[in-house]
This record gives C-alpha cells, structure tokens and sequence, in this order.
C-alpha cells in the first residue's frame, strides 16, 4: 500500500475510535487533504498530517523514540497507522 492509499483510507476513517499503545481511546476528523485533528474525551489534542504518516511508512522498524523526536503526535500517529496499515 502507497501513502496515498493509505491516507485515503485514514480519510475515510474519520471518526471512529482508536487506540493508541496504552489503551487511551482517540478520534479524529478530517481538516483538510493533508492533515487530521486528533480527539480526546471531545477535546482538541493535536494534528497528524499527511507527512508524519508518511515517515511511519518510510520508517516501520524504527524505535518508538525516532517517531517521537519526528513527530508531537507521534502515539497518536503510530495507532492511526497500525490499524490501518494492512
């Protein structure tokens, strides 16, 4: 799968409920083309873009630490990524 699939499908995903590593619940909504606006319990938490999504799938085997220097969302980036990634 190319980035441009696998944004698509996290466009198409919009609104239902992730998780990231730890169990915290998350949703998110589409901004623009090129970025998705993370949501915890309702509230604003931060942005994934096209880019970070990107990096995790230039970068599958990197140390979580990598994808955070990379990235302010990076856990949130990381869940969007391995549930959709298939």
């Amino acid at each position: 799968m190319d980035i441009n699939e696998l944004w698509n499908n996290i466009l198409n995903a919009a609104g239902e409920t992730f998780y990231t590593k730890t169990r915290l619940p998350f949703t998110y909504e589409k901004t623009d083309n090129y970025k998705v606006r993370i949501l915890r319990q309702g509230s604003y938490v931060g942005y994934v873009n096209k880019k970070d999504i990107d990096f995790v799938l230039n970068n599958p085997y990197e140390q979580r630490h990598v994808y955070r220097d990379n990235m302010r969302t990076a856990s949130y980036a990381l869940a969007i990524y391995e549930t959709l990634y298939k």
